[in-house]
C-alpha cells in the first residue's frame, strides 16, 4: 500500500478536498495535519493595505476592491503624477480615526472556500467528523 507523502499546497477544487478528507478518514492521511489544512481554509483571509499618509483626522490608503470598514467616511482622490509613478494613482482618503499602526487590516472573507465552493459549514462538520 502506498503511503501518500502529504496535503498539497494548493487544493484545485471541491473533488480534491473530499478525496482527502476521506482519506484522513482512513487514516490515509495525517488526521491532525488535514483538521489544520480544513481550520486554514475556513479562516478568513486579512489583508493589510499600507496607509500612505496620515494627516490631521484623516489618513490615505490606496484604492482597493476589498470592503473598508463602514466606520469611516471614504473620499476618492487622484494623486498627481509623480516621476516615480508617472501615472495619476486613485486612493482613499478617510476621515476617522488613524490607526497607531502603518497599516489598516482588511479582512477579506472566506476566499479559500468560496474559490472551491465550500461553506464555512462543511468545513466545520468535516472537522467534527475527525474529531
Amino acid at each position: 500500500m502506498m503511503n501518500m507523502v502529504g496535503i498539497p499546497k494548493i487544493l484545485n477544487t471541491k473533488r480534491d478536498v473530499y478525496n482527502l478528507h476521506e482519506m484522513a478518514l482512513n487514516n490515509l492521511i495525517d488526521r491532525k495535519e488535514w483538521v489544520i489544512r480544513l481550520k486554514k481554509l475556513k479562516a478568513e483571509d486579512i489583508f493589510r493595505l499600507p496607509i500612505l499618509e496620515k494627516g490631521d483626522g484623516y489618513f490615505i490608503i490606496p484604492k482597493t476592491e476589498r470592503e473598508l470598514p463602514k466606520i469611516y467616511a471614504i473620499e476618492p482622490m487622484l494623486i498627481p503624477e509623480t516621476e516615480e509613478t508617472r501615472k495619476e494613482n486613485e486612493v482613499y482618503k478617510i476621515t476617522g480615526e488613524i490607526p497607531a499602526e502603518d497599516f489598516i487590516e482588511l479582512s477579506g472573507g472566506h476566499q479559500e472556500a468560496e474559490k472551491l465552493g465550500l461553506t464555512v459549514e462543511e468545513i466545520a462538520s468535516m472537522i467534527e467528523e475527525l474529531m
